[in-house]
């Protein structure tokens, strides 16, 4: 299987290692990666797994696109022929997939993921710049004319999915749900819930949509009405200016000794730290796309044995919180969310129960592993012929 994607590679991104990268090839799936990496060239193998890798033209997205076209019919003829290619969310990507049964095998499988609509919110932003709404243009465009083509389209939540079919009626048939989970193996001993050091972690993005402001509020509130709490943020912005932002908001507060910003940290130091936490706050704003989202940190913090503060509106993530009863409810608002750590840190026998039942749910429910397996099907029976969707 020929895999290309929308981050550097290698990435250690969830899906990207959990499914493509881990799980396919202990299915007897032969899994070559394509793409543009800041530090690797040329054709590398590691744990297995084949990568072609490029270095990245100066210039942005624009240039990279141009490069990844360009790079692309002379990687295929120098590489044994594919059955299936998997691509994931970068428009360019989903050209390369139709090209390469254009160029090289017509009858391999087009699998193809998709876990984030950011070009549509870039067009509803108010403050996205020109270029990037050109861009986003141009996604929707490439989306609306070869979208269809793919022999499977993975959409990930089911909210997505009607989503997506709304939006591309003639992809209806094609259309199926490939959520976002947990490899097992990376959520091996977590520390007792009792003994564990840390009271309330963040990750993920800091991007001024989320509006995290409200949860270092939270923090004040706790720490002015119940007692001492530190709040752990591992994670950064696409944009530095939110980052920025945030950290000055939190000086201006003079919070500096309780909330503290680790900023992108390996991956595997994020999930020990993780699994020594009580607490991982999934308060999402239930708007626009993220609507949409099968949010990454929300399986981590329950298989890590944390247990979540969630805010409602996301589906995915209220069936989650509800199935499990691994996590609170909270309203968006300081206040709530400080309630909420109180309720679940003076509770530490029903919080321990919580985090067992968390973690039972995800490892039964979003196993990366059974997840590979659909995508191996998927690619072992789609549909070969173009257009049949």
């Amino acid at each position: 299987m020929l895999v290309i994607v929308d981050k550097r590679l290698p990435s250690d991104h969830s899906f990207i290692q959990g499914v493509l990268a881990k799980s396919l090839p202990r299915l007897g799936v032969d899994v070559t990666f394509f793409g543009l990496s800041q530090h690797l060239k040329g054709h590398t193998q590691i744990e297995g797994v084949d990568y072609w890798l490029f270095k990245p033209w100066q210039g942005g997205l624009f240039i990279e696109a141009l490069q990844m076209i360009l790079m692309f019919p002379q990687f295929v003829w120098r590489v044994d022929r594919f059955d299936a290619v998997f691509t994931r969310n970068d428009p360019v990507a989903l050209i390369l997939g139709w090209l390469y049964k254009r160029l090289r095998n017509p009858n391999a499988r087009h699998l193809h993921q998709i876990s984030n609509l950011h070009a549509e919110a870039i067009l509803q932003s108010q403050n996205a710049s020109l270029w990037y709404k050109i861009a986003a243009v141009g996604d929707l465009a490439i989306r609306r004319l070869f979208l269809a083509k793919a022999a499977r389209i993975f959409a990930v939540s089911e909210r997505m999915k009607q989503d997506l079919i709304a939006k591309y009626p003639k992809a209806t048939y094609c259309m199926d749900f490939l959520p976002l989970g947990i490899l097992k193996e990376d959520f091996e001993n977590p520390l007792e819930y009792e003994s564990r050091p840390t009271d309330v972690v963040y990750i993920g993005t800091l991007a001024a949509s989320r509006r995290l402001n409200i949860v270092i509020d939270a923090v004040e509130i706790y720490n002015r009405h119940y007692g001492h709490l530190m709040l752990k943020i591992w994670g950064a912005s696409h944009n530095p200016e939110d980052d920025l932002k945030l950290k000055e908001y939190v000086r201006r507060k003079g919070l500096e000794d309780l909330v503290q910003f680790f900023g992108r940290v390996p991956r595997e130091e994020m999930l020990r730290d993780l699994m020594a936490a009580k607490i991982g706050i999934c308060t999402i704003p239930p708007e626009g796309f993220l609507q949409q989202s099968s949010p990454t940190k929300l399986m981590e913090y329950l298989a890590a044995g944390c247990c979540v503060i969630a805010t409602r509106g996301i589906p995915d993530q209220d069936t989650i919180i509800e199935a499990s009863g691994g996590g609170i409810f909270v309203n968006y608002q300081a206040d709530t969310i400080a309630e909420g750590i109180h309720q679940l840190l003076s509770q530490p026998e029903e919080a321990a129960c919580m985090s067992a039942r968390g973690r039972t749910y995800i490892f039964s429910h979003r196993d990366y592993g059974a997840m590979a397996r659909k995508v191996k099907s998927a690619a072992e029976n789609a549909l070969e012929q173009e257009g049949d969707c």
